[in-house]
């Protein structure tokens, strides 16, 4: 079930996460997570056809061993694709951030 934001919130959250995600792809960085502690809910909101509570307070941050694409990783990633022919789990920085962003895109909703 996805973490109900007031919209000004939602949108401060996507921009952090898609100016991170950024940062960490120009640094070619794979293999991180979000972390998010919510605090004691507080007020409902409406989103879509449901009612949700709203958070008191939100913690998110970045976190996880960040470890470099490097040229064991490019190796990886071809192989597994050829023994496979499926998506890896070893990205290349770009597609790592893309498919991040888009996983945090169904983690979080704005009220209505």
């Amino acid at each position: 079930r996805p973490l109900c934001l007031l919209p000004n919130d939602l949108k401060y959250v996507e921009a952090a996460v898609w100016n991170d995600t950024l940062f960490l792809q120009n640094k070619l960085f794979v293999d991180y997570s979000l972390l998010c502690v919510v605090e004691q809910r507080s007020s409902s909101c409406s989103s879509g056809s449901k009612a949700q509570e709203r958070p008191r307070g939100v913690c998110l941050g970045i976190i996880d061993f960040l470890r470099s694409y490097n040229m064991g990783e490019k190796v990886e990633n071809k192989v597994k694709t050829f023994v496979n022919n499926k998506e890896v789990t070893v990205q290349q920085p770009d597609v790592y951030a893309h498919r991040f962003r888009s996983t945090m895109g169904t983690f979080f909703v704005a009220s209505l």
